[in-house]
């Protein structure tokens, strides 16, 4: 399925007829050829198959009418934001991520965090208060990534790292480096300092976190990404 805004067309996203639409820097459409998606087969893209897959049966199979209702109702108040304008998605799909995402923590990096089917507590998304990037709080090369959660839950975060870019680069999409995937706790209005060392100097690493309400419902947080240039603490 394609959508586009008209007279006769100013932006158009998505496929039909075996063509699909899309935008970059130079041109508000561009078409090529539809391909199939990217399939690695990696042991941590399993992993979220895996979980993404529990979190759909339990929603199926386990929570009960008036939690599912709960979720619906919830489900507007995230509200998205694209290239064809804002939308919102159906409960289900927020309880999927939210839920995916800590069952993924939960399950594969050391059990951290606890599963919950409630709805959040609050509406939209879990704010972080920023990420702030420097050089490594300890000794070692790379970057740092300080998370600051001021708010009042406390979270569990995924962090993920490309490998060495040249350091004119300034756009990144994937594939991110999942063996060097990490996760962890912020404790509710604390601030979190998280290093990542072992690098290149003067080589430029992108990162994206994203985190999850853990004391509560599973709320997600927007998904933030960035980059930095490896440097030396001593």
């Amino acid at each position: 399925m394609a959508r586009m805004l008209s007279q006769v067309a100013t932006i158009m996203r998505g496929s039909v007829g075996g063509l699909t639409y899309s935008a970059n820097q130079f041109h508000q459409i561009t078409i090529r050829a539809r391909t199939a998606p990217v399939q690695p087969g990696t042991n941590r893209q399993q992993e979220i198959r895996n979980s993404l897959s529990a979190a759909s049966l339990r929603w199926k199979d386990v929570l009960d009418a008036s939690e599912r209702a709960k979720w619906d109702n919830y489900a507007p108040t995230c509200v998205y934001s694209g290239p064809m304008g804002t939308y919102v998605v159906p409960g289900r799909s927020l309880y999927i991520a939210g839920r995916g995402l800590m069952e993924n923590i939960f399950t594969n990096y050391g059990g951290i965090g606890a599963l919950s089917d409630a709805e959040p507590s609050q509406p939209g998304f879990y704010a972080l208060s920023g990420i702030e990037v420097g050089a490594p709080t300890a000794p070692g090369t790379g970057f740092s990534l300080a998370i600051n959660n001021y708010g009042i839950h406390e979270i569990c975060v995924l962090a993920q790292r490309s490998v060495a870019w040249n350091p004119t680069r300034t756009r990144f999409k994937g594939p991110w480096d999942t063996a060097a995937n990490v996760a962890f706790e912020i404790a509710a209005a604390t601030s979190f300092a998280k290093d990542f060392t072992g690098l290149v100097a003067g080589m430029r690493y992108f990162w994206r976190v994203r985190g999850v309400v853990s004391d509560a419902g599973h709320a997600i947080t927007a998904a933030f990404t960035g980059s930095a240039i490896a440097s030396t603490t001593p």
